[in-house]
């Protein structure tokens, strides 16, 4: 017979090791979803190139390349196809790019400009004291000059953020989909009667507040 501290160990390392597959149950969702992300993202691009225009262009360049070789069919080519229809293209491709970063600078510049000009004016314009305020002019240090200076640069640094942030997903929709799915296992290894995954509790008929159940978020 085992002694009660064997069975206390038995248990604690029975529970350690049913909490690690569920740690491991859980994670198992995001490692899946991440592969079918990545399989989607390369079936999608497969899909763009791969469509009707496409294939009917193959086609008919495979056809003309049978005829004239079946034919010997032989003709001189002229380089302003091949200028016009590749070379143009790409050069004004790559000069509107040019121009739209020119233009975003001009508009970034700007906006500094504009904020630069919003901070003189909370930092000169104090008239708290009266109209003789010449002490305060050119003072960084009084309390509306660090208050606007500190809420401008909260304001950069967030316009920043949001144009050089860079994410996992190509879009909205696709981060939704993979929450979706990783949402969906959750539930189905934690149990349908946990409201840990965003159910709220509900009170029952003799008051006491107990877990929600998911089909709860539904209502």
């Amino acid at each position: 017979r085992a002694s009660p501290a064997r069975k206390a160990v038995h248990q604690s390392s029975q529970q350690w090791s049913e909490a690690g597959t569920a740690d491991h149950e859980l994670e198992l969702p995001q490692q899946l979803g991440h592969a079918w992300l990545s399989i989607s993202r390369l079936l999608r691009t497969v899909l763009y190139v791969l469509n009707l225009r496409t294939l009917l262009m193959c086609g008919a360049a495979c056809s003309l390349v049978y005829i004239c070789t079946h034919f010997k069919i032989r003709f001189t080519l002229n380089f302003d196809i091949v200028a016009l229809g590749t070379v143009f293209p790409l050069v004004f491709g790559v000069q509107q790019a040019f121009t739209r970063r020119e233009k975003a600078l001009a508009m970034i510049s700007a906006l500094k400009g504009c904020c630069l000009g919003l901070y003189f004016c909370h930092r000169d314009w104090d008239v708290s004291e009266g109209m003789e305020r010449a002490a305060l002019l050119a003072n960084n240090d009084t309390e509306r000059a660090v208050l606007a200076r500190r809420l401008l640069s909260r304001f950069l640094y967030a316009i920043k953020d949001y144009l050089v942030y860079v994410s996992d997903y190509d879009s909205l929709q696709e981060q939704r989909l993979l929450y979706n799915h990783e949402a969906a296992w959750g539930l189905r290894v934690a149990g349908p009667h946990t409201w840990a995954q965003g159910a709220p509790p509900r009170e029952s008929n003799n008051g006491s507040v107990k877990a929600g159940d998911p089909s709860d978020l539904d209502a």
